[in-house]
């Protein structure tokens, strides 16, 4: 019912629906606790079995009494009104211009109809619950006597469904009011007069509607639902039509689980692709889209890195050498980079960069300890049929978003986005002011993301847990190391490096620039919010100067550079970033509001604190928590395994490996 009203899309429909569905929170709620209550107290919840419970539970048996009111739609409950309002919204769309007028009598007489079972329904629950003659029940059923609870508080719990019960009751006087509050979701409906509630709108079909629906309701529970006697299933039901229905459905359920759940990673993927395919490919071929407007390039610049973008991603899929394949991946990564530089985005492209260097980074950490080559076997059957399905899903996901972009017959919300930044955010960067202020919730998520991201790395790594590290070095150890026995000198990493791999060189110009770059992602951090740079560019910085730190002189490095598990900053940052978010409103604000403070210092003059820097400061800790669990897991997790003879070891010139259990045998 609340559908029908609401999709005759009136401003008397909204009205009447909206109303109808806080309305219906009221009732519902109070006599869910009311069910609950009687169920919790004596044991059972069948009406069969129930009858003059108002004896025993004089106050529940009110409050039920108050939500049967409401939920049969019954004068001067708020539901009353608001189904009227819905009936109103029908009758008026008998004469929409538009709409047939079959239609608006179709959609009346089911409102009628549907609050005659309503009516009925209620009448059952509420007569065979509360009122019912106690012979009568003993007649008809045979068991023992109820086991009641008795005492204060089994009484008073019904104070609970009572308040909620008085709600629904009382606010159907304050129908100007509620009609008020309404009025901004009504506003925007294109058709119909706007209307009001009331419990008195004089004679009128709506009441008319109303009083059919109380009679013939009575009627109904008089012939079919007076009798509390258990119900006999008829042979031919629609109970029983479901309930095979529901098996069908669970044995189809079971069998296309069992065919496309098989632990078969490929299988999962193919599966998802060519649903993509298949779904999204058919959308585009039988849409009436029209010709696109396509634009090759801006400039010779796009051109030519659109070139080499390409040209590097063919022969990257192409290559059977990981360490080629990865750098090619890499100048994709690069290039994409570029070509946002070229639009004029230097945030994204400055991301871009940085996070492109990361992944590189983490994919030469696990490089190390995998084949140097890919499979070489030969494309066969099932091979080239993925091949095929790749290009299939590159050619919809390509043609898919040529057609979004070709799409828009609006103007771009976006647009507003330089007047907020500055008006709202109290920025002059539009992409980091959107981030921690315009779309903040968005970033929440996002930083979530990488979040269980971390963690589902480190849980590949450390199976069980990370008792395999016997100096603290993959949850960061406090302290620094002993370096007595190899003298002083803050610029040599000592007593943290293998002794058999030192790089000297290397080992100083990390200790001279680790600094420098965590100056430099500090600046990021606080720059962000005018200037390119924000929290997550500067998280992914300070990350790159832990990932040099432990390039230089491997985990004990690492842990000295970051005393710390990366789980706190992780769980710290998130909440950091909610708080942010939520902190205003204990201030008077709205969630996600931000202030601006002009603080001034001497010899510095004035500066422009905005409070979404706590929100910045989260996405940093966030991603660089995540950039450190990564080199921990990536990296020194791996160190500690191999050191530990619990890695296979690949071979130099195959795609194979050599087997845990093996390397033991050959030595």
């Amino acid at each position: 019912m609340l559908m029908t009203i609401v999709g005759i899309g009136t401003k008397t429909a909204l009205m009447g629906g909206l109303a109808m569905l806080a309305a219906h929170a009221m009732f519902k709620a109070s006599l869910f606790m009311v069910v609950g209550t009687i169920d919790r107290q004596y044991g059972t919840r069948q009406l069969t079995k129930l009858g003059t419970l108002r004896k025993d539970r004089p106050l529940l048996a009110v409050a039920a009494t108050l939500a049967a009111i409401a939920m049969a739609g019954l004068p001067p409950a708020m539901a009353f009104a608001a189904k009227e309002a819905g009936l109103e919204a029908a009758w008026e769309a008998i004469s929409l211009p538009g709409v047939p007028t079959w239609l608006g009598v179709l959609a009346f007489a089911g409102i009628v109809v549907g609050s005659m079972g309503t009516v009925a329904y209620t009448l059952r629950f509420l007569i065979g619950t509360f009122f019912v003659d106690s012979r009568l029940r003993e007649a008809l059923d045979g068991d023992e006597p109820f086991i009641v609870r008795h005492g204060m508080w089994p009484q008073l719990v019904a104070l609970f469904p009572m308040v909620l019960a008085m709600l629904g009751i009382v606010s159907g006087f304050f129908g100007k009011p509620i009609t008020a509050a309404l009025e901004g979701a009504t506003a925007s409906a294109p058709a119909g007069e706007a209307s009001y509630l009331a419990l008195w709108h004089g004679f009128t079909p709506a009441l008319a509607g109303s009083a059919i629906a109380v009679v013939g309701g009575f009627i109904v529970w008089r012939l079919f639902g007076r009798s509390m006697a258990a119900p006999v299933e008829p042979r031919f039901s629609a109970a029983a039509a479901y309930a095979g229905m529901m098996r069908g459905l669970d044995r189809l359920a079971v069998e296309v689980t069992g065919r496309t759940q098989s632990g078969s990673l490929p299988v999962h993927v193919s599966t998802i692709a060519v649903t993509v395919t298949v779904l999204a490919g058919a959308g585009l071929a039988f849409a009436s889209l029209g010709a696109p407007k396509l634009v090759v390039a801006d400039s010779v610049g796009q051109l030519v890195v659109g070139i080499a973008v390409s040209v590097c991603a063919l022969v990257a899929a192409n290559t059977r050498g990981r360490l080629k394949t990865f750098l090619l991946m890499g100048i994709v990564g690069y290039g994409t980079a570029m070509m946002f530089l070229l639009h004029g985005a230097p945030d994204l492209a400055l991301t871009q960069i940085l996070a492109e260097t990361v992944l590189l980074v983490l994919l030469v950490l696990v490089l190390r300890y995998l084949p140097k080559y890919f499979t070489n076997r030969p494309l066969r059957g099932v091979r080239w049929l993925r091949a095929l399905l790749a290009a299939c899903v590159g050619a919809v996901a390509g043609l898919g978003a040529l057609f979004a972009a070709n799409s828009r017959n609006e103007a771009s919300i976006s647009d507003r986005f330089y007047e907020l930044a500055y008006s709202f955010g109290f920025g002059r960067n539009i992409v980091n002011v959107t981030l921690v202020d315009i779309r903040a919730w968005d970033t929440v998520g996002e930083i979530s993301v990488l979040l269980a991201a971390a963690t589902g790395v480190a849980s590949l790594i450390f199976i069980r847990t990370r008792v395999v590290d016997p100096v603290g070095t993959l949850r960061g150890r406090r302290g620094r190391p002993d370096t007595s026995k190899v003298g002083p000198g803050w610029l040599r990493a000592g007593a943290t490096a293998d002794m058999q791999g030192r790089a000297p060189m290397l080992e100083m110009m990390t200790r001279l620039l680790f600094p420098v770059m965590l100056v430099v992602a500090i600046y990021l951090l606080f720059a962000g919010h005018n200037d390119p740079g924000g929290g997550f560019i500067a998280g992914i910085v300070a990350g790159l100067a832990l990932c040099v730190r432990y390039l230089a002189a491997g985990a004990l490095e690492l842990a000295e550079a970051a005393p710390i598990d990366a789980g706190k900053l992780l769980g710290g940052g998130i909440i950091l970033a909610a708080l942010s978010l939520i902190g205003p409103v204990f201030f008077g604000g709205s969630v996600g509001q931000s202030y601006d403070y002009t603080i001034e210092i001497l010899a510095m003059g004035e500066i422009h604190f905005v409070t979404s820097v706590f929100f910045d400061v989260g996405v940093f800790l966030v991603v660089l928590g995540t950039v450190l669990d990564f080199i921990r897991s990536l990296g020194a997790g791996i160190d500690t395994q191999w050191r530990n003879d619990q890695t296979p070891r690949p071979s130099a010139h195959s795609d194979r490996t050599v087997p845990v259990r093996s390397r033991g045998a050959q030595s």
